[in-house]
């Protein structure tokens, strides 16, 4: 929008002085002044009366007048159109943005304390840093304290890596169930203490399960008759066998203390149970056919394929009982199973072709054997609650349910696959400490699985394959990665969780399918120079409030292309902080698609963010490079190809913007570079409501380079020095619409063209404290409403140009210098010496400068 404010053109970054007030005749003019053809007031007098006609005679006869010594154009005569320190009321139209050296300039925004400043807004402040972590520009970064005090923990090469908010249930120092090693007696209490796995028993006489039928007492020994037995404990029977067919209407079997060779076939419903002294009856086995009762007893299996209890079409109830030996302790099909205070030693408990079957565990420890717990069925009901588990974990397939309060100790892998009920497994309270190969937790096609409290130290975590897993209070911790593998089109969704390990922290999807992968309100700590986090073709991953800290190469990998109705990457509230040796925040390799919103990376070399013929929406984002040794800079934002649209955005580094190829349309946007602010060498990159600062503000080099400017601020930066405000050369455009270029820090340069280089200027005032204003050679310079001030020269033009200007306005010792034909200029000259406002020059040409 432009309105005329005190002989003042308003423009988005500045007021810029008008050429003359609009007019339609001279009556609409000063008494001073006259209506030129094209609509301008100008002066009646002197030199600037000659500047305004445009033929290249009159602009030779008005040089060599303005270099005589009586042809000096009075005072009075010449506009103000020096900068003052002060802004002027002129400025008063600029609104919310302030006056700068070149008008009105967007101003660094007014945050609020710890908030960061975007080139327009502010993003809330980061959250303080726990303890073991301590702040940087970039964020919170590990301590190097080599003794790991207070609440932190040690995990080898990972250093201290401080803990996130407890469970309630849990220990605080380390955050993590407190587990200790217990006696082979005892099992882990869900408080994090040892309980003992037999209770005491009551008297018999007090056991309300053996009320109601006749109770009969067993002895070992070979199942023969005796003829005094009569199954009384003063003369048991000798054998299971025996008592069963002495006694067939009895509903309770008493086993005294011994090993007892026989194999028990039961096939009406029974109780049998121990005595409870110091010595357990140890029973080779069981096959059962009806509803039975076990307790207080110990179980042992013939030999390594034969279960110790087999169970077919029937519920088997177990209290204070131990099943030792074989490779199933417990096979059971189509049965109703529930135990307390059971052990199973080197067997498993495995639920084979089971459908609407229900398994019921509490207090158990399970070790050993071909699958501590394994389950092959159809909508078999889990409540597992209170278990110890190692060696070879859970193996469940088609199962439903809770798991409460586990604890898996040197397990070779927990392994649910095709969770077959509708509304999945639930584990709560889950603990993983060991140093098997296998992964900690393994969910395979179809599975429904949540998990809430889980802790993971020491071996890989997490492999789903095909599954739809969510995980909430998480803490995986181990020197080996990657911590989570997602495959298959498998979806995991973690929240709230600490994980740090080896890189990569997590691969999602690859060879063997997608994968979706999905972090809330987490903290991901790498250690190792692979990229922390990759995306595989087809797969996705989704960010949400985030902080990835600590690697060394790359942040985020993600590769397209995209998958269906999804991008590959998804992200809002996403910090990155790299260490010395990281290379790259987020890389986006071809045909991936990256959504990213309130973004912060800093604390890289390369670069903070790389587009390769990717596409990306990028909004709300502070991109901070921090060069290192043996790392070439690149810039905060490197756009190889592909697309990106952004907005409100703050770049920082050696380079902040580059564009090689591909579009890149951005808005509200803060380029600081200190060499260079944008530079494009391929492709179109159009900005608007930008601030753009470097040794050389912008530039564009290439035949294939365009570049865009509109309503932005080009200014130099104190150290180094400024070069070049704004630069086309090499067969680059670039076209500059309602922009100031400034040059505080003594910029030699305003606008350059250089050989093959074109600019279009369309409402630009340029300001230079030191050298040229506009400088042409052999480029093309086109355009309308155009104002050059610098203390020497306005603009220099040199052979080979091609240049086009109406309504021109300089501020110089010098106004226009050219060499060669004279240039195509509508000029309206106000100059503050001796020296005309367009001259032709020879042998006194002044230097030319280069582009940096």
């Amino acid at each position: 929008m432009r309105a005329n404010i005190a002989g003042c053109l308003m423009i988005l970054v500045g007021c810029v002085p008008e050429l003359g007030q609009r007019c339609g005749a001279d009556d609409d003019c000063a008494a001073t002044e006259r209506c030129d053809p094209p609509g301008w007031c100008v002066p009646r007098t002197g030199a600037s009366d000659a500047t305004v006609d445009t033929s290249l005679d009159a602009a030779a006869d008005a040089a060599a007048d303005a270099r005589a010594p009586d042809a000096q154009i009075p005072d009075a005569d010449v506009p103000d159109v020096s900068v003052p320190d002060a802004a002027p009321d002129a400025f008063a139209g600029c609104g919310a943005w302030v006056a700068g050296g070149v008008g009105c300039v967007p101003p660094e925004p007014a945050c609020e304390e710890g908030e960061t400043a975007l080139a327009r807004g502010c993003l809330p402040p980061r959250p303080e840093c726990g303890d073991g972590w301590h702040e940087t520009p970039g964020g919170c970064v590990l301590d190097e304290a080599p003794g790991c005090p207070g609440p932190r923990l040690t995990a080898g090469p990972l250093g201290c890596i401080p803990e996130r908010a407890c469970p309630p249930t849990w220990a605080s120092e380390p955050c993590r169930r407190r587990v200790q090693v217990c006696q082979p007696s005892q099992v882990s209490a869900p408080d994090g203490g040892c309980r003992p796995i037999r209770p005491s028993c009551v008297a018999l006489i007090e056991d309300p399960n053996l009320m109601g039928g006749p109770v009969v007492w067993v002895r070992p020994g070979p199942p023969v008759p005796e003829p005094e037995a009569n199954g009384t404990s003063a003369a048991p029977f000798r054998g299971i066998g025996t008592a069963l067919a002495a006694e067939p209407d009895a509903v309770a079997l008493i086993l005294t203390p011994g090993v007892y060779e026989e194999r028990a076939d039961l096939q009406r419903a029974l109780y049998l149970r121990g005595t409870c002294e110091a010595e357990a009856a140890i029973v080779a086995g069981f096959d059962i056919a009806r509803d039975v009762r076990l307790a207080h007893l110990t179980i042992a299996a013939p030999g390594p394929d034969e279960p110790a209890i087999a169970v077919a079409g029937a519920s088997l109830t177990m209290a204070d009982v131990q099943i030792t030996g074989g490779n199933h302790g417990l096979l059971a099909e189509d049965a109703l199973i529930d135990a307390t205070d059971l052990r199973v030693e080197g067997a498993g408990l495995s639920l084979v072709r089971a459908v609407d079957s229900r398994l019921l565990l509490r207090h158990a420890i399970l070790r050993g054997g071909a699958g501590a717990l394994a389950l092959d069925s159809t909508d078999t009901r889990l409540e597992l609650t209170d278990l110890t588990v190692s060696v070879s974990g859970l193996r469940l397939r088609g199962a439903g349910g809770t798991v409460n309060d586990v604890l898996f100790t040197g397990s070779a892998g927990t392994a649910i696959d095709e969770a077959g009920t509708a509304d999945g497994l639930v584990f709560n309270r889950v603990t993983v400490q060991g140093d098997g190969d296998a992964p900690a937790l393994r969910f395979g096609a179809s599975s429904l699985v949540t998990l809430d409290d889980v802790s993971v130290d020491g071996q890989p975590a997490l492999v789903v394959g095909g599954g739809d897993v969510r995980l909430r209070g998480v803490s995986i911790i181990s020197p080996r990665g990657p911590l989570i593998r997602l495959y298959d089109s498998a979806y995991v969704l973690v929240t709230q969780a600490l994980l740090a390990g080896t890189s990569p922290i997590a691969e999602v999807g690859g060879a063997d399918g997608p994968g979706h992968l999905g972090l809330t309100a987490t903290r991901l700590v790498p250690a190792g120079d692979q990229p922390a986090v990759q995306v595989a073709t087809r797969s996705s991953l989704g960010l949400r409030d985030v902080r990835l800290e600590g690697f060394a190469g790359t942040g985020l990998q993600v590769n397209g292309p995209a998958p269906d109705d999804l991008p590959s990457i998804e992200a809002r509230g996403l910090r990155l902080v790299g260490t010395p040796m990281a290379r790259l925040g987020v890389e986006l390799l071809p045909d991936a698609v990256g959504l990213l919103d309130q973004v912060i990376v800093t604390d890289v070399g390369e670069a903070a963010v790389r587009v390769d013929q990717a596409s990306l929406t990028l909004t709300d984002a502070l991109l901070a490079l921090d060069p290192v040794a043996d790392v070439p800079p690149a810039a905060a934002l490197d756009h190889q190809g592909g697309t990106l649209t952004g907005s409100r955005l703050r770049l920082a580094g050696d380079l902040a913007l580059q564009v090689a190829a591909g579009a890149v349309t951005l808005d509200q946007v803060a380029a600081l570079g200190a060499s260079r602010g944008v530079h494009v060498t391929g492709g179109e990159a159009h900005l608007e409501g930008a601030r753009v600062e470097g040794q050389t503000g912008a530039s564009a080099t290439g035949a294939l380079a365009h570049l865009r400017l509109v309503s932005a601020f080009v200014n130099g930066v104190d150290a180094p020095p400024a070069l070049v405000g704004v630069a086309a050369a090499g067969g680059a455009d670039v076209s500059l619409t309602r922009v100031g270029v400034g040059g505080q820090a003594g910029q030699r340069v305003g606008l350059l063209a250089g050989p093959g280089g074109a600019l279009r200027v369309e409402d630009v005032r340029v300001n230079t404290e030191a050298g040229i204003g506009v400088a042409v050679e052999g480029g093309a310079l086109a355009g309308e409403h155009l104002r050059a001030e610098a203390p020497e020269l306005a603009a220099l033009l040199l052979p080979g140009t091609d240049v086009a200007l109406r309504y021109v306005l300089t501020a110089a010792l010098q106004g226009i210098v050219y060499r060669g034909p004279a240039p195509d200029i509508t000029l309206h000259a106000h100059v503050g010496a001796a020296e005309a406002a367009l001259r032709a020059c020879e042998d006194d040409c002044p230097a030319a400068p280069t582009l940096p």
